[in-house]
């Protein structure tokens, strides 16, 4: 490949870095989120890369799946390309830390039937007994990384890897249904890499600070192969580090000068409850040119507490880049104009909830609910939205399921045919072309889409659509001892087969004294006075108790299943 030409694949790209600029450093690890860090050069992970591919070809052949089950940092990085470099297909899973988190790898390793697993020998040591008694992890090859390999990345030979090949398989995080092995090829990720690029507006002289886990598509794709694309630096840290002190991913960026980071919705969040003055003085966030947002429903009212909080410190809040994307769709589906800084409507809430319309009010007004649009399509993808029954388009302003196509649609779920037909090929009435379905809920108004929801969360009482995230915002806020963030709303039937509202809430683990009652009382009143809602069931529930994925989203459906089974570490349950 010249320098001038485009790579078609993840493996040519890397080739291309290491030939052309390789000490310069790619990664930059905070291996304590703080001080000590770890570099890697492009052409350091070129060798190491071509290392363990050639080690993969006595354990796997091209095609084969292997596992890639490393904590964060350089070691996962380099296993990921020594998988590509091989022709194996890469399946990164999170390293087990509880029993569920056990099962979610067997269930991986039964359904991507995957051959070798690449991994630390400290989380080898640790594993050895679950491996030796688990018949699923013992029929897999356990391959240790973190050793000198030597010279062997002489022996390494090109399998010549195509654009349509398969690089890795992204297992979707189970929120809403089981896992499923979302098929991305080379050609998905570079196409989606560059309408990244493209919107984020990075170049070589950008600079990225990620914490979000690499096991999943934000942080695999967004924050550690759209960097390489750009051939700019990006410092990593455990996402570990910052849930334990939010202001080491701040501090990252000021001292880094990053000019590109972002997070999840609650991500925001955590740093305006737990960053104190004291924390954030010396911090310099003028460099910080894009905060993207994404993952889950972005809260308005949370992104300006947090740019109130911080533009003191440098932080601007046309930085926000409210973003929209699923793994279906390797990541980016949508984005605004990064000029022009992120777009806000004030929409009608009941209009929204009774008509499935979205009506514009003016800012402020009480009926309204504020929503930030998430932008319009990459070049050369489409976004529809769509009613899911019919399958006929509505109009601007109406909602439906939005759907999307382009060439960033990933190939299919990995050995189910039928639901990968349902999903990913769906089709129009009355016209052609292909489209993915992608099961949120959505509206197009003034040139960007706005999300509202999933189908499958969604919650009808009384013929009324209820998005479960707006009643769990309310929860969260309704009382100083309830924990924001950590809430899940659902509805039961009833004997008489009547929709009836529950709302699961974590407690503050400093707010062990509160009145239980009290809080219960203020959530109902929340919800009521900000919805229109009667809530049937309050169940109180300890901290970091709510189930959850492994992205930290909240599994809704398991929660309904272990409430109505009493299986919640409940404090309350108003009534009983």
């Amino acid at each position: 490949m010249t320098r001038n030409q485009t790579p078609q694949t993840l493996v040519d790209l890397l080739r291309l870095r290491a030939q052309e600029t390789p000490d310069r450093p790619g990664y930059i690890y905070l291996r304590d989120g703080n001080a000590d860090q770890e570099q890697l050069t492009y052409g350091a992970l070129d060798k190491k890369a071509r290392a363990i591919a050639a080690h993969l070809r006595s354990h796997a052949k091209p095609g084969d799946r292997a596992l890639i089950n490393h904590l964060p940092g350089t070691e996962y990085i380099a296993s990921f390309f020594g998988c590509l470099y091989a022709g194996v297909v890469a399946v990164p899973v999170y390293p087990p830390r509880f029993n569920q988190s056990l099962e979610r790898i067997k269930s991986i390793v039964t359904d991507g039937t995957a051959r070798v697993a690449l991994t630390s020998a400290a989380i080898l040591e640790s594993l050895r007994p679950v491996i030796d008694s688990s018949p699923e992890l013992a029929s897999v090859d356990w391959l240790v990384t973190d050793r000198d390999f030597g010279n062997l990345d002489q022996e390494w030979m090109n399998p010549g890897v195509q654009g349509s090949d398969l690089a890795f398989m992204q297992y979707t995080s189970g929120s809403t249904s089981q896992p499923k092995g979302v098929m991305l090829s080379h050609e998905n990720l570079i196409v989606n890499l560059g309408a990244i690029s493209d919107h984020f507006g990075a170049n070589s002289n950008s600079r990225c600070v990620i914490w979000l886990p690499p096991y999943h598509d934000m942080g695999l794709i967004g924050g550690l192969l759209t960097p390489m694309l750009g051939g700019f630096p990006v410092t990593l840290m455990s996402p570990y580090s910052f849930l334990q002190r939010p202001i080491r991913w701040l501090e990252a960026i000021s001292k880094s000068r990053a000019t590109h980071s972002g997070a999840p919705n609650f991500a925001y969040d955590l740093c305006v409850q737990r960053i104190s003055d004291e924390q954030a003085a010396g911090l310099d966030l003028s460099s910080w040119e894009l905060a993207f947002c994404g993952a889950e429903p972005i809260q308005v009212d949370v992104l300006e507490r947090f740019a109130e909080r911080f533009s003191k410190f440098g932080f601007k809040r046309k930085a926000f880049y409210p973003c929209y994307g699923l793994a279906e769709s390797t990541l980016l589906v949508s984005g605004p104009d990064r000029r022009e800084g992120p777009m806000v409507r004030r929409i009608d809430a009941g209009l929204l909830q009774h008509a499935h319309r979205a009506e514009v009010l003016p800012a402020g007004d009480p009926k309204g609910r504020d929503l930030f649009g998430c932008g319009a399509a990459p070049k050369d993808h489409q976004i529809r939205i769509v009613d899911p029954d019919s399958k006929t388009p509505v109009k601007d302003g109406e909602v439906g399921e939005i759907w999307f196509s382009g060439r960033s649609v990933a190939k299919g779920y990995w050995g189910q045919t039928e639901l990968s037909e349902e999903t990913f090929r769906a089709e129009i009435t009355g016209e052609l072309g292909h489209y993915l379905r992608t099961g949120d809920l959505g509206f197009l108004l003034d040139g960007q889409v706005f999300v509202t929801g999933r189908i499958k969360d969604l919650i009808i009482i009384r013929g009324r659509n209820v998005y479960p995230q707006d009643l769990e915002v309310s929860s969260g806020r309704a009382h100083a001892a309830a924990r924001a963030g950590a809430t899940a709303v659902f509805s039961i039937l009833s004997d008489k087969q009547e929709e009836r509202l529950v709302v699961v809430q974590e407690m503050e683990r400093r707010a062990r004294d509160a009145d239980l009652s009290e809080v219960s009382k203020a959530i109902r009143d929340a919800i009521f006075q900000e919805h229109g809602l009667a809530v049937d069931t309050v169940c109180l529930i300890r901290t970091n108790s709510i189930p959850l994925t492994t992205s930290g989203k909240i599994k809704r459906h398991e929660c309904r299943k272990k409430f109505l089974n009493g299986e919640l570490t409940e404090l309350l349950r108003d009534p009983s």
